[in-house]
């Protein structure tokens, strides 16, 4: 049996042959751990492979439809960078509401100043497109600050964590009563540029849009149409493109606060990577069911 792994994971403990990376090794894989660029590229030519690990939770790189018809088993990792993502938001919340940069200035100045009137997180509205894993964290800890968050998803079904769902249609005339919204939106067909200048504008006037899921949701050029007279603030992890590129305007717009693609980080991520996909990797080998199997 022929593993094909990450490098950062060659401490998987088994008692089979384990491939670290090498070009020519890689297509002869049965299993194949991590997100490798081959798979993308040239999935055709994995004649043997029977179970792929991705080690993110997004699979949007991958045809997902031709290795279900190889019927190639295939997991992420749902689940395994929710935590960290959803107290980037939070961070973010309470950066902006609790006006940690005006208190930062005023300290490199050496002012001494109580004029501003701090906004609470209790009884705002916060409206989370994505009820998945990561969705829910973030539900989880905003609703430890008795904020009420609702929830949008494909077809507005109930979850649990959200006081209402709705789909993107039913969502729109409400979208003005939110204080902040969140996408942790997959990309896809049903969500690529939903977010647009309609849907911005529908927003309340001062209202924080962040977006921790993928860049491709978003219609970047309405966003940026709409920021200078729109929103108080926006927070942006992903882009369209990646790395983002140095001339692009959300850099120096006064308005945002972006990172690169970075919300997920977490000095446990390594360690917890390991461990599940170790679990995986054992239910496969002994017959049993993986965990986090996704199919078209």
């Amino acid at each position: 049996m022929k593993i094909f792994v990450s490098e950062n994971l060659k401490k998987l403990k088994q008692d089979v042959i384990v491939y670290k990376k090498g070009i020519n090794d890689i297509f002869e894989a049965e299993i194949l751990i991590g997100n490798h660029k081959e798979l993308s590229e040239n999935v055709e030519k994995f004649e043997n492979l029977k179970f792929v690990q991705l080690l993110s939770s997004g699979y949007d790189s991958i045809d997902l439809e031709y290795l279900n018809q190889k019927n190639v088993l295939v997991a992420n990792a749902r689940g395994l960078y929710s935590d960290a993502i959803a107290e980037y938001c939070i961070a973010y919340i309470l950066y902006e509401f609790k006006s940690i940069k005006h208190y930062y200035e005023n300290q490199q100045k050496s002012e001494w100043s109580k004029d501003l009137v701090l906004t609470p997180l209790s009884d705002r509205k916060v409206l989370i497109l994505g009820t998945g894993s990561i969705g829910q964290s973030i539900s989880k800890r905003l609703i430890s600050f008795d904020v009420h968050v609702d929830g949008l998803n494909s077809d507005g079904r109930c979850v649990k964590g959200f006081d209402q769902t709705f789909t993107f249609e039913s969502v729109l005339p409400k979208l003005g009563s939110y204080d902040v919204v969140i996408s942790s939106l997959p990309a896809g067909e049903h969500t690529n540029g939903r977010i647009d200048k309609e849907f911005f504008l529908a927003m309340q006037s001062e209202a924080i849009f962040i977006n921790v899921g993928r860049g491709d949701v978003v219609n970047e050029a309405d966003l940026l149409e709409v920021l200078d007279d729109h929103l108080s603030k926006v927070i942006l992890d992903v882009f369209i493109s990646e790395p983002l590129d140095s001339t692009s305007p959300f850099y120096t717009h006064p308005k945002v606060m972006l990172t690169p693609h970075n919300s997920a980080s977490s000095k446990d991520s390594k360690a917890n990577a390991l461990r599940m996909v170790q679990e995986n990797l054992d239910r496969y080998l002994n017959g049993e069911a993986i965990k986090n199997k996704i199919s078209r």
